[in-house]
């Protein structure tokens, strides 16, 4: 006989998150029912999961569906086709989006009769489990709480309030900060490697310099004038990106970031 204690979803979407997602749902014993448009990506969860052969048996299986999409735009192709089955279904969307695309996905959801929660991972790759990673929402309260034991498992959770649109501020916001940062890693060991210095030697002085970088969060996230211009004073910016410029070309590396923020100085400083 099914224990109906045992917290039961659907997942549609096993991208490398969606997969993480299953894994730490099935984990936690939870009752979970797959789909995905590449049937084969759900053939791994055959003897933990039940697969289903469509959206519509997917949507149909249980109360609650996360979405773990591409984008928004990925919510209409999946659930348009099975609008009609929306009616006291609760989606938890947690792909990628901008803030109105969240409040419209919300507006659609609820014209159909379902509840809506937006969501967004923010994880250290598609280890759900690391101390660092966690989950953004935002929408109705009454909804959030209602999911706390079946959204638990996925992470520590953040509440920023009825506004479904503010997972996805939070979100883009701090990839914002994430995607370059991932590209400036990048170029700088590449500039490392190409004068000769090896990895072992190079990676501790870039760790420690992410830890110098928490201390300039308050000032430079202010929109004082007064306090970026006392900070870095632009012509002293401008030179510093150029140098830091040149020495990547000089072993052949495109540092196109640092050369995009040395541009930015010396138009201010013009």
């Amino acid at each position: 006989m099914e224990n109906n204690d045992i917290p039961a979803t659907t997942l549609i979407g096993l991208g490398p998150v969606g997969r993480a997602a299953a894994r730490t749902l099935l984990a936690h014993g939870h009752r979970v029912t797959l789909w995905n448009r590449t049937a084969a990506k759900a053939e791994p969860f055959r003897d933990e999961a039940t697969i289903a052969s469509d959206p519509a048996e997917a949507v149909s299986a249980n109360g609650t569906v996360l979405l773990c999409l591409t984008d928004h735009e990925a919510l209409y192709d999946v659930l348009g086709p099975v609008e009609r089955l929306l009616a006291e279904k609760t989606v938890v969307n947690l792909s990628s989006g901008t803030p109105p695309q969240a409040r419209e996905a919300a507006r659609w959801v609820a014209g159909r009769g379902g509840d809506y929660l937006s969501g967004a991972f923010m994880s250290v790759g598609d280890d759900l489990s690391h101390p660092l990673s966690h989950v953004l929402f935002s929408g109705r309260r009454d909804v959030f709480e209602r999911h706390a034991a079946l959204l638990s498992p996925l992470g520590p959770r953040h509440y920023f309030g009825e506004d479904p649109g503010l997972a996805q501020v939070y979100n883009q916001a701090l990839l914002s900060v994430v995607h370059p940062f991932a590209l400036a890693v990048e170029q700088s060991a590449a500039t490392f490697e190409g004068w000769g210095v090896p990895a072992e030697d190079f990676v501790p002085h870039l760790e420690r310099l992410t830890d110098v970088l928490k201390a300039f969060v308050p000032v430079l996230a202010t929109t004082s004038e007064d306090v970026n211009a006392e900070l870095a004073p632009d012509r002293m910016m401008e030179a510093s990106a150029r140098h830091a410029a040149d020495t990547s070309a000089e072993v052949g590396v495109d540092a196109f970031l640092v050369r995009a923020v040395r541009d930015h100085y010396a138009a201010r400083a013009a």
